[in-house]
């Protein structure tokens, strides 16, 4: 979660030793927390639910901050074995550990005392769809959604994590980035991407970043100072 946060900053305020820590950061994570292959919570403990969705979150960041490729195939690799081993793919949402724990399996939603895993999953899931198109991920965040709504409700603030969610099913925004990296129009890309309703792909550089919609992408943008204005209209 603090990883994230790292990159989102940097990718709005700036800052070489704050992208420099969060790497250094995530890439610990990635040779700590693997053994054999396999991702785990502490020594001798498989990894749970939360474990694999912030570390997904983590590097999803991480490719729209640095445009780093591996980090984007790796966060489809974790999310990957995430639905395999904690999803229900018969009701939607999901587990918070891999097997049964004194006879049960949990699928919570509140935000007791951080913000969900299953509520940050389905913002994880909304991002890898629109950046990899894999519509079986905007599924999984929708069918979590239905699942959870009724309970949601009923907890009112405490599921406010899910609510956000919610609101970005609706209302994210793509940002194909057709532009160097290090570019003033990358740079302005990525400061709107910091937030939670915007995500990033990027692609051969063109000059030129393409703002789409949920099914609609519009007019390429390749001024950096109309890029925030043009995307406040799309909203």
């Amino acid at each position: 979660m603090l990883i994230s946060a790292y990159f989102h900053a940097y990718s709005v305020l700036g800052g070489e030793e704050v992208k420099g820590f969060a790497v250094k950061s995530l890439d610990r994570i990635l040779k700590d927390r693997m053994d054999q292959g396999r991702l785990m919570h502490t020594e001798k403990i498989p990894a749970l639910l939360e474990d694999y969705i912030h570390l997904v979150d983590a590097l999803i960041a991480g490719y729209e901050a640095t445009a780093e490729k591996g980090y984007l195939e790796q966060a489809e690799r974790f999310m990957n074995e995430c639905l395999e081993k904690f999803f229900d793919h018969e009701n939607g949402g999901f587990y918070d550990t891999e097997s049964k724990v004194l006879g049960t399996r949990l699928k919570k939603i509140e935000d007791i005392p951080h913000p969900s895993a299953n509520a940050v999953a389905i913002r994880v899931l909304l991002k890898l769809a629109y950046i990899t198109d894999n519509h079986e991920y905007r599924d999984g965040a929708e069918r979590s959604l239905g699942l959870f709504v009724d309970l949601a409700q009923e907890i009112n603030v405490h599921a406010g994590a899910y609510f956000c969610s919610l609101d970005a099913f609706f209302h994210m925004t793509k940002l194909i980035v057709e532009a160097q990296p290090e570019s003033e129009l990358a740079r302005a890309a990525r400061a709107l991407g910091g937030g939670k309703y915007t995500t990033i792909v990027y692609g051969d550089d063109l000059g030129r970043v393409i703002p789409c919609s949920r099914y609609e992408c519009y007019e390429p943008i390749r001024d950096p100072a109309r890029l925030s204005e043009q995307i406040e209209k799309k909203r």
